[in-house]
């Protein structure tokens, strides 16, 4: 079985595989369905969208099976993949020498704030609204689908939207501020926007500013204590988070049994934990160990009352 699992991983079908993975774990399927305000970003068109979605399968597919690298540099390496569209929108020269579908591998400079897939314009416009930007969104997303920590949905009867901006010019920063002032939205926005925060020198599409309207933004933000500028020091403190591996092992088993685990599962987890560590953090050992496993070569008869 170990040997049938490694020949197959060799097959141009794993990439797909993998890719159809991390699109679903990532969301990338909405993108085709964000909408943002063409008046303000008419440079997000169907080509851009595209192109983001190509950055981060060429990412993934790199690190994967080039590299057979450490997962975890998928949120801190200092690179990326960028066409001249894309390298526009980032502020940075066309690639030299790209491939046949008009990509190449490029350094991110440090001062661009810009590293790992949370620097990507994908999960930026992912989690954006069509005119503003959404720190709530992008505070969720990294705590719910990398770090499996449950956010529950507002209470029943909450406006979940902000005022809108008075005659005074405000940045968003201080209309969340306001937001989180109210005892039914704290509890949950005090764990979202923090982190989010930190990420607002990016705008609804993913590119770089350093002001919101004429306003000079704050990009200082904070993850449990722990405080960054930017989506590179944000990627490196995820990247170091003790939940973010197992969470990154219920995302696969989720998708390579079609089912969420229950408590007879939890034990098999823990094991495909270990197995990620002691592979290094490389997606192929885990695979293997979950292949290899027990609760995904057997069904169980669970009587259901």
């Amino acid at each position: 079985l170990a040997a049938e699992a490694q020949r197959l991983l060799g097959l141009p079908a794993a990439r797909t595989a993998i890719a159809a993975f991390f699109a679903e774990h990532l969301n990338l399927a909405r993108l085709d369905s964000v909408s943002k305000d063409q008046k303000l970003f008419p440079q997000f068109t169907p080509a851009l969208v595209g192109a983001m979605k190509i950055e981060v399968q060429r990412t993934v597919s790199d690190l994967v099976f080039e590299q057979q690298g450490d997962l975890r540099d998928l949120w801190r390496a200092p690179r990326t993949f960028v066409n001249a569209e894309l390298a526009r929108l980032y502020g940075l020269p066309p690639p030299d020498k790209p491939g046949p579908d008009g990509f190449a591998a490029v350094a991110l400079p440090k001062e661009s704030r810009r590293g790992g897939l949370l620097g990507t314009a994908a999960l930026l416009a992912l989690n954006a609204n069509a005119t503003v930007t959404s720190p709530t969104h992008r505070g969720k997303f990294i705590r719910a689908e990398l770090l499996c920590q449950e956010i529950p949905p507002p209470p029943p009867g909450v406006m979940t939207s902000l005022d809108p901006p008075s005659g005074e010019a405000t940045t968003l920063r201080q209309r969340l501020t306001k937001h989180r002032e109210s005892p039914a939205c704290r509890g949950c926005h005090s764990r979202m926007d923090p982190i989010g925060l930190g990420l607002e020198n990016f705008d609804p599409i993913g590119a770089f500013r350093e002001k919101e309207g004429n306003l000079p933004i704050d990009p200082s933000g904070d993850l449990d204590g722990q405080t960054f500028a930017g989506a590179a020091e944000l990627g490196a403190l995820v990247a170091a988070q003790p939940d973010l591996g197992p969470c990154f092992v219920r995302q696969v088993f989720r998708h390579a049994t079609g089912a969420t685990e229950g408590d007879a599962q939890e034990l098999l987890l823990k094991d495909l934990g270990a197995a990620l560590e002691a592979g290094g953090h490389r997606l192929q050992p885990l695979l293997l160990a979950l292949i290899l496993s027990e609760g995904f070569r057997t069904a169980g008869n669970e009587v259901v009352p």
